[in-house]
């Protein structure tokens, strides 16, 4: 039965899938606890992670040439992992970290072109808003979160929305 709406977060997750997941991490359950060490350990979940956004991401086929398309990608990554680290630790230096990325690149991304384009943008899309979630629902701190979904709405619907004719 409908209980009234969306309730954040809820693309893809929900906070009560988040907390069974912080409560495994917390008592050190597998796959959990290692899946969880092993993001914090990683680049994605280094506090010292770097975003290398650019106004224009050129992506070909086979990503030739490559002109941001492997930087926008790992970025994407890197903002979802340091949002689910700060929801699972608490940490705001993770939340702080998410918020770096995703606003660098709303700072400066204008368009996406090259053949793929539409995959590249879709690739991203599925992935900025949930980082973007998370952090507006549990952490709220963020001044430039409609900078940023204007460029989630400005920049990536029309390239998805658009699709294409050459990889789906």
């Amino acid at each position: 039965a409908a209980t009234g709406g969306f309730v954040h977060p809820g693309i893809l997750v929900t906070k009560p899938q988040l907390d069974f997941v912080k409560a495994k991490i917390a008592a050190g359950e597998a796959p959990w606890a290692g899946a969880f060490a092993a993001a914090k350990s990683g680049k994605y979940g280094s506090l010292g992670y770097k975003p290398k956004p650019r106004a224009v991401v050129e992506c070909g086929s086979y990503s030739m040439p490559d002109n941001g398309c492997t930087d926008e990608k790992n970025d994407v990554v890197a903002a979802y992992t340091q949002a689910l680290l700060f929801y699972f630790t608490g940490d705001e230096a993770y939340a702080k970290k998410s918020i770096e990325i995703m606003d660098a690149w709303s700072a400066v991304l204008t368009d996406h072109t090259n053949s793929n384009a539409p995959l590249q943008s879709a690739w991203c899309a599925s992935v900025f808003p949930r980082a973007g979630e998370l952090i507006r629902a549990t952490y709220g701190k963020w001044p430039e979160v409609a900078r940023f979904s204007k460029m989630l709405r400005n920049v990536y619907l029309p390239e998805v929305i658009k699709g294409s004719t050459s990889n789906g």
